[in-house]
């Protein structure tokens, strides 16, 4: 666990203020919903590239305070954060980004010159 340490000395845990970020940003769709009375209204979230692991957790916490959602858009989404780490000991990124990295000379290389006979 990553530790972050704030110039009064006061140490918080990385996770810790993940559910901080969470609970506020499910507070505010929460008082939102009520005073403008929309609590009927469809709920829908969206979240792109590494949105969507907050996306995620944000569905937890307000399913938790009892708001319901509708709908959640991934885009581009990253669920198994293995699959993008280029860590020694881990071979899956490589193989996930052989088909990419093939096809990319083909698509932005420009046209190879004919040679006339």
């Amino acid at each position: 666990m990553r530790t972050v340490v704030y110039s009064t000395g006061i140490a918080l845990s990385s996770i810790r203020l993940q559910d901080c970020d969470l609970n506020s940003v499910a507070d505010f769709i929460r008082l939102y919903t009520g005073k403008f009375d929309r609590w009927s209204s469809p709920k829908f979230l969206a979240g792109e590239s590494y949105g969507t692991t907050r996306a995620a957790g944000l569905a937890e916490v307000l399913l938790k305070q009892g708001i319901y959602l509708n709908g959640i858009t991934l885009i581009s989404s990253v669920l198994n954060f293995e699959t993008i780490s280029f860590n020694p000991g881990n071979e899956l990124p490589y193989i996930l980004y052989l088909p990419t990295y093939k096809a990319a000379p083909g698509v932005y290389s420009p046209p190879a010159k004919s040679r006339a006979d």
